[in-house]
């Protein structure tokens, strides 16, 4: 049973659920450390469940099973991973005294942090069992490629994540099958959904049915559903009630399991079922990260006779385009190409799964494109569109009616769910295309980043706030005055814009002064937005700017020397293939030496 939601209630209703759920069989229970009413009661649900058993009269074995490795702010929506060692080192004893333990027998990590190396958290898991405050320890919401690379480095006792008839993500992952391979057992949290899939689920014509038929409920049927998937798979309901503490425990029949499979297909798939044996069709699934050069690729399929199903084109859903791909196959179309980004395993499955019901095998082309490459890419093709570079703002309106309008942050989120495809999920054939960027420019140039290099602020602003503000590095000037046979263009990141502090225009007029000075002339291009993460494509690292100059002057980047300061510019200049400069040593003779 799931506690968490019993913090909600007052302490003896609580204690009187959890009493009539021991009473009926149950014997584990799942908390964590934040489960509680408001954000600063950490500990709350733990101490809950500590003093139902302490006051309970049962003599069964009862596992209490917590979690760590999330923090809560103020307000909703403030939940975070924290995966440190010392956190969770922290996290377990605070636990351990709120539950009146000595030892865990399963201790879980709630959540991944993506800001914390994998190892060091697995590592922390793996010394607290060292140490004896666990017994076993388990991975909470992980997808199956963490749990692949996890158990390379820990012995996983269990794992937890969401699965319902409304969230079927890690059926399609995977998940239930490296589980049930390895009899791990698989606890399956939220398993009814959230408080208002009640409605849902009590109008779900194949729920329904099936309760029906065994006079029983449509949730005890659902908890009937997810047993059935696996022997290893714990359904984890959060009763509130008595009543709903103790369900009946339901057996399917092969009916029951047919029509949940027709309506709930994730079931099917994650109890195992088996490619054609003689396939009457192809479909291809084109993944990548978005500019891979997807569009490109499957021109050449529908070329070569194959029909096209993007979302580009389409609009709606992944499952939409699911949905056309079973209604083609079943009216006779046999050869399908579909270019979408496709970066998990359970959104490749989904597609298989649709081929597979209809005869076809399926082939993966994965157009490998590295993340920089990627982004120089959807750079370009923004530049050729609209001739400039749209801010935040604009992409987000032009994203509306414009699905290659895409922000930094797609990218991102892109290489962040990425799982890399495997022979083993089902494809009869895949092929890995690496990206290879032709040879463009025909110039040696040098860049410059002008704050704190070519520039600096007299007041110590990060770029000058006004004329007389300018100070430049004359001996950069003199460096730069006698490369006559390079392109000189800049790059300047003037936030001061974006807070107000100072407008555009006056930024150029004081730029103009800066090159007066100097006695040079380089096209420097501007980026006025804010810090933060990245939501323009212009500031450094990003390589909007860096690109626009390169296809304005025909540099060609393996003749371009970038001459800055910071970590930013130094993976920008490794991204665009130029030869980085670091103006810092105080050294520039490089500047103009061949490379």
């Amino acid at each position: 049973m799931g506690c968490m939601r019993l913090s909600n209630l007052e302490p003896d209703r609580a204690e009187a659920v959890i009493h009539a759920a021991l009473e009926h069989g149950v014997g584990l229970l799942d908390t964590a450390d934040v489960y509680g009413p408001s954000h600063d009661a950490i500990g709350h649900n733990e101490r809950l469940i500590a003093r139902a058993l302490r006051r309970w009269r049962g003599d069964a074995p009862v596992v209490v099973a917590t979690k760590g490795g999330l923090i809560r702010g103020a307000g909703p929506g403030r939940w975070r991973p924290k995966g440190t060692a010392k956190h969770l080192r922290e996290a377990c004893e605070r636990s351990l005294r709120g539950l009146e333990l000595d030892v865990f027998e399963l201790y879980q990590l709630h959540a991944p942090d993506p800001e914390v190396p994998w190892r060091t958290s697995l590592r922390a898991l793996e010394a607290l069992k060292a140490d004896g405050l666990a017994r076993r320890v388990g991975l909470c919401n992980v997808t199956r490629a963490q749990l692949e690379e996890a158990a390379d480095h820990l012995a996983i006792d269990a794992v937890q994540v969401a699965i319902s008839p409304w969230d079927d993500e890690a059926l399609y992952d995977g998940i239930v099958d490296w589980c049930r391979a390895r009899a791990i057992p698989l606890l399956a949290h939220s398993p009814l959904g959230a408080a208002k899939s009640e409605a849902k689920r009590r109008r779900h014509l194949a729920l329904r049915a099936v309760a029906a038929r065994h006079d029983a409920t449509t949730a005890e049927v659902t908890l009937a559903w997810l047993r059935d998937l696996a022997p290893v798979v714990l359904p984890l309901p959060g009763p509130t009630q008595i009543l709903h503490a103790t369900p009946r425990d339901l057996h399917l029949t092969e009916t029951d399991r047919a029509q949940l499979d027709t309506a709930l297909p994730g079931g099917a798939w994650a109890r195992g079922i088996s490619p054609p044996a003689e396939p009457s069709g192809e479909v291809v699934i084109l993944m990548g990260i978005q500019g891979a050069g997807k569009s490109t690729a499957a021109e050449r399929w529908v070329e070569a006779g194959y029909q096209r199903l993007n979302r580009d084109e389409r609009g709606g859903r992944l499952a939409g385009l699911n949905l056309a791909l079973g209604e083609g196959l079943a009216a006779g179309s046999r050869r399908w190409v579909l270019d979408n980004t496709y970066p998990t395993r359970a959104s490749r499955a989904r597609v298989i799964h649709q081929a597979w019901r209809h005869g076809a095998a399926v082939r993966c082309e994965w157009r490998d494109t590295p993340l920089p490459e990627a982004q120089i890419n959807v750079v370009r093709r923004l530049l050729a569109q609209h001739g400039r570079l749209p801010d935040a703002a604009e992409l987000t309106q032009l994203a509306k009616r414009d699905p290659q309008a895409l922000a930094p942050r797609a990218l991102f989120r892109f290489d962040e769910q990425l799982a890399p495809p495997q022979l083993d999920e089902g494809f009869h054939a895949l092929d890995r295309v690496r990206f290879t960027r032709r040879r463009c420019g025909s110039r040696s140039a040098i860049m410059v980043q002008l704050e704190g290099v070519l520039r600096r602020s007299a007041s110590g602003a990060r770029a000058p706030i006004a004329e007389d503000d300018v100070v430049v590095d004359e001996a950069l000037c003199d460096q730069l005055r006698a490369a006559t046979d390079h392109a000189l263009v800049g790059i300047s990141w003037q936030p001061a814009i974006a807070g107000g502090e100072l407008d555009l225009e006056r930024a150029r007029a004081i730029l103009h002064h800066t090159l007066a000075l100097a006695d040079l002339e380089v096209d420097v291009r501007i980026c006025p937005h804010p810090p933060g993460p990245p939501r323009c494509w212009c500031r450094p690292p990003l390589p909007g700017l860096a690109v626009q100059l390169v296809d304005e002057h025909d540099i060609d980047p393996t003749r371009c020397t970038f001459l800055g300061r910071s970590a930013a510019d130094r993976t920008l200049a490794e991204r665009m293939g130029f030869r980085f400069v670091d103006a810092t040593t105080g050294d520039v003779s490089a500047v103009t030496s061949p490379r």
